[in-house]
Parts: C-alpha cells; sequence; structure tokens
C-alpha cells in the first residue's frame, strides 16, 4: 500500500519495501523528500508545492499503479486537469485570433471599459486584445512601441470591469517602467491613477502591502526577491482576486535565479496572468522556460525543466520551430512590419575639427 497525502506538505505513506530502490530514493532526495523515521514513509514540508506534487505523483504511479490520493491531492490533481481540458477548449480559437493578423478587417470591434473616448486602440493591439482575453493568460512579445503597456492596461479592464474575474492589478518589472505605467494609464482614462508604488525599505514596502489600500500596485524584481516582502505579497494575492503582469519578462529568463524563484512562488496564488517583453529569448531556448511557467504554472505546458532541455536541445536546429509551434497558442507578437513605420532616414555624419 502507498499513499500520497497533502496536509502541512506532501507525505508520502508506504509499507513497500520497493520505495527503497535507488532510483526512487534518488527521486524522493531530489525533492527534499525526508524519512520521517516510520518505516519507508516520507515527508516534504511546508506549503504543498503542486508541481511537486504533480511530477512525485507522475513518477510514482510507474512503480505503484495502485497509488492512492487523500481527498486534498485528489483535488488538486483534478483542478489541473480542468485546467489543461479548459486549455484545449480556448487552444484552437486562440490560433484563429492570432490568424487574423492576415486579414485585420475581420477582427471585430471591442470596447475598452475606462477608455477616454478620444482614444482607441489599433488593430493590431485589438487584436492582441482578444487574443489576452481568449487565453486568459497570455504573453505578449510585441516590439517597442506598439504600445504593450495600452494592451495590458486593456486586457485588465475587461477582465475587472466587463468580466468580473480581477479585483486588483500588480505590476512586476524593472525601477524605470514604475512611470510609463503610472503615465499610461493617465492617457487612456484621462483620470488619476489608483497607484501604489511598492517601494522603500523592508519595513516600508511591508507596511504598504498590508495597508492595502490601492487598485494597482507596482513593484521592482530587486524587491520581490526579499523574502518578508514576497510572503506578504503572497498573502495580499490570496486576500484579493489579483491579475499579475511580468513587464520585461526577460528579467527573470534564468529559471534558476532569485528572480524566477519568487516568480515562480507568486504565479500560482493570481487569479489572471501575463507576460510582456520584447526580447523575450536574448541568449537561448532556456530563457522561455520560466516565464511561461510562470504564466502556467499549474498545467505543465512544458513539462519540468530537465525534460523541457531534452525535448528542445539547443543543438538541435528544430527545436526553435518545434518550440514556438508549442507556445504559439499562448502569445502574440505585433511586428515592425504591422506597426507600417517609415523608412529609416540615415543623414550624412557631421565632420568637424578638432
Amino acid at each position: 500500500m502507498i499513499e500520497i497525502r497533502c496536509k502541512d506538505g506532501i507525505e508520502i505513506i508506504s509499507d513497500e519495501s520497493q520505495i527503497s530502490l535507488p532510483i526512487i530514493k534518488a527521486f524522493l532526495g531530489r525533492y527534499r523528500f525526508e524519512n520521517t523515521g516510520q518505516g519507508n514513509s516520507f515527508r516534504r514540508s511546508g506549503d504543498v508545492d503542486k508541481e511537486i506534487l504533480f511530477q512525485t505523483y507522475d513518477f510514482l504511479k510507474e512503480y505503484f499503479p495502485n497509488i492512492s490520493l487523500d481527498q486534498r491531492c485528489e483535488e488538486i490533481l483534478y483542478n489541473r486537469k480542468q485546467n489543461e481540458n479548459n486549455i484545449e477548449q480556448v487552444r484552437d480559437e486562440a490560433l484563429r485570433i492570432k490568424s487574423l493578423v492576415n486579414t485585420p478587417d475581420e477582427i471585430p470591434n471591442i470596447t475598452i471599459p475606462r477608455m477616454r473616448d478620444d482614444v482607441s486602440l489599433k488593430w493590431y493591439q485589438k487584436l492582441a486584445v482578444l487574443h489576452a482575453t481568449t487565453i486568459c493568460n497570455s504573453a505578449n512579445f510585441s516590439v517597442p512601441g506598439s504600445g504593450k503597456t495600452w494592451m495590458a492596461y486593456s486586457t485588465y479592464f475587461k477582465f475587472k470591469d466587463e468580466q468580473n474575474l480581477v479585483d486588483k492589478l500588480l505590476v512586476v518589472g524593472p525601477l524605470a517602467a514604475f512611470r510609463p505605467w503610472e503615465r499610461e494609464y493617465e492617457f487612456i482614462t484621462g483620470t488619476e491613477p489608483p497607484i501604489q508604488r511598492i517601494r522603500g525599505n523592508a519595513t516600508k514596502r511591508n507596511q504598504i502591502i498590508k495597508r492595502d489600500e490601492s487598485e494597482i500596485y507596482l513593484i521592482s524584481y530587486g524587491s520581490i526577491i526579499q523574502q518578508e516582502t514576497l510572503e506578504n505579497l503572497i498573502k495580499l494575492l490570496k486576500k484579493n482576486r489579483f491579475m499579475v503582469i511580468a513587464d520585461e519578462s526577460h528579467h527573470f529568463k534564468n529559471f534558476l535565479s532569485e528572480r524566477a524563484t519568487a516568480l515562480l512562488q507568486l504565479a500560482p496564488h493570481a487569479k489572471k496572468r501575463m507576460i510582456l517583453t520584447g526580447t523575450m529569448m536574448p541568449k537561448e531556448l532556456n530563457d522561455l522556460y520560466s516565464q511561461f511557467t510562470f504564466l502556467y504554472p499549474d498545467e505543465e505546458i512544458l513539462e519540468d525543466f530537465e525534460q523541457f532541455k531534452f525535448n528542445f536541445p539547443q543543438e538541435d536546429p528544430d527545436s526553435l520551430t518545434n518550440l514556438s509551434q508549442t507556445l504559439s497558442p499562448f502569445f502574440t507578437r505585433i511586428s515592425k512590419q504591422a506597426l507600417q513605420l517609415p523608412e529609416q532616414t540615415f543623414n550624412p555624419p557631421i565632420v568637424l575639427e578638432m
């Protein structure tokens, strides 16, 4: 008999001697399961890490087909399956919307709550907002100047004001992005932005989070890696229905970095998620893993990191095409051609004597 229980962490209750096989013990050690001192039972203490639960269950059922789960574990795995089914249902529709880039006249008109009457979205921005509200957790890899902040705000306004799916917005990004987020809100709505910067020393940051007085919060990647700040942010997200946007998401491209670790801890507590960057893959294919795992922390669209590297090896020339096809439903990218920018003008240099 072997059972997985989800209470005060993840516990494996077993009377099977086979669980002591070296390959199984190595797997459990990798995910920091420790022997409880009661026979062949193991525990991973702390909060239930859903991803580790999925990995553990999938691994152990290969050896123990009759493995059982307690009610909490069953609920977590059932919700994961439902999420995967929901993604399958909207995947084709998301691809259909993306294909409208070739026929802009067929893009349906959409209204954006809070948007001033004298401004409107471009056709390619409407396309991205339609895609984002269809797939729900989306990536926008459009080129600089395409209006990613406008598209992100428009998506949030529709989620909150039209669909009643979220209540608040948290934007994680570089410090230099704070002012643009404040300024663009004013340009879009014509009103003072209900925005609070989470800044200052640890005491001040935590006071701002605990007061919970604003609708929109801005925090830097440098602040989010501070453990107490991260813990308070998670409490804030548990208390409210948040959409979390990672701006310039290439800042946490390294899956093993502190930033990626913090964002991936935050992700499961957000109701909706979005990433924005024009340079989604600065160096290698692995740069995409943490960004899309943030978008879909429970659905495992890319499996675990080791399997991802095996599936899409950097040295394989087909890996980029295969990965693009896998991720295509989940992102939009507005190119320079869609912006119809004028040709660059190169003026002759002005030569001055020293």
